[in-house]
């Protein structure tokens, strides 16, 4: 029989050398597959669709505001891969709008043939009548100026000017044609854009005799997103025709709202300033030039042109 101290002796020797042992190496993790850009795009129009419907039961601005800023994401993903998100979004355009929409061909003649959706066979046969009735709904105004929007962007930063204008024209119609108080955040977006699009092709003139009477109809309704929005397009635009005594003008005419955001304000007292400065009011000039850029945005990566300009023309100024 073997003693006790010598099988305790044993056992705390082989476990020493399990102890000692080296550890098993862990198996090496497979390196997780790059984001698809399309299926990406895909979850963002969903989701500002969601947002759009939120803002316009709830009538929360939070809502609204997130909707615009995944606009800008998905203008950003269209910038980074043009070819695989363009006919996503020709797919979601030729899902939601009607065969008798006015602008659906117009839409989809500017964008490549729609993406197929890759759950729409498994979904047929798991849809039950609440999926149908929700296939149903219809197509709220407020998410068809955002693919619109998307279209209309999409088209000038590809340098299609000429069908960007075109689309711009249906759309400031579009626009004119509705009055609901939960389009005027996207409704801004469409103007700006619009005159974007002329005055990328050198051609705002025309354009301004729709920014004057878009401006009368938001003064009438308060519709304060707008009427700061256009007020800073006209006064953009007579500047660039060298129009100083208009915009003097529209200036002593037009009160700006308060309750507009900073980037319009500090836009306003931009263009404020250079308009003092002509008439050789300086002190005026040097204090709106000073004003925005306090308003400007304070990180170094945003408005950097639009910060160096008004430094530039306040120094001057001074």
């Amino acid at each position: 029989r073997c003693c006790p101290q010598r099988r305790s002796a044993d056992s705390t020797m082989v476990e020493a050398m399990d102890t000692d042992a080296p550890a098993p190496a862990p198996a090496e993790e497979e390196p997780a597959a790059p984001p698809d850009p399309a299926s990406l795009y895909r979850a963002d129009i969903r989701s500002a669709q969601a947002s759009v419907e939120r803002f316009v039961t709830s009538r929360e601005p939070r809502f609204a505001q997130a909707a615009l800023k995944l606009m800008a994401c998905l203008r950003k993903a269209g910038l980074a891969a043009a070819s695989p998100t363009q006919p996503v979004l020709a797919a979601a355009i030729a899902s939601a709008f009607g065969p008798s929409h006015p602008l659906r061909e117009r839409l989809l003649a500017a964008l490549p043939p729609p993406a197929a959706e890759p759950e729409a066979a498994d979904a047929a046969g798991a849809e039950g009548k609440e999926g149908g009735e929700a296939k149903k709904r219809p197509l709220l105004p407020e998410m068809e100026l955002i693919l619109e929007l998307l279209v209309l962007l999409a088209l000038i930063d590809g340098g299609k000017l000429p069908v960007a204008l075109s689309l711009a024209d249906a759309l400031l119609e579009r626009v004119a044609s509705w009055n609901r108080r939960t389009l005027d955040p996207f409704a801004e977006r469409a103007y700006f854009y619009s005159s974007w699009a002329y005055e990328k092709a050198g051609k705002i003139e025309a354009v301004r005799s729709r920014l004057l009477a878009a401006q009368r109809t938001s003064c009438l309704h308060h519709n304060t997103a707008c009427q700061a929005t256009l007020l800073n397009l006209l006064l953009r635009s007579y500047m660039s025709a060298k129009l100083f005594v208009q915009a003097d003008k529209l200036l002593a005419k037009s009160a700006f709202p308060e309750q507009a955001s900073n980037g319009q304000l500090a836009r306003y007292l931009y263009y404020t300033g250079r308009i003092k400065a002509l008439q050789l009011e300086y002190s005026e000039a040097h204090r709106c030039l000073l004003q925005a850029q306090r308003k400007a945005p304070q990180s170094s990566s945003k408005a950097v042109g639009f910060k160096l300009s008004a430094h530039k023309l306040g120094a001057i100024v001074q």
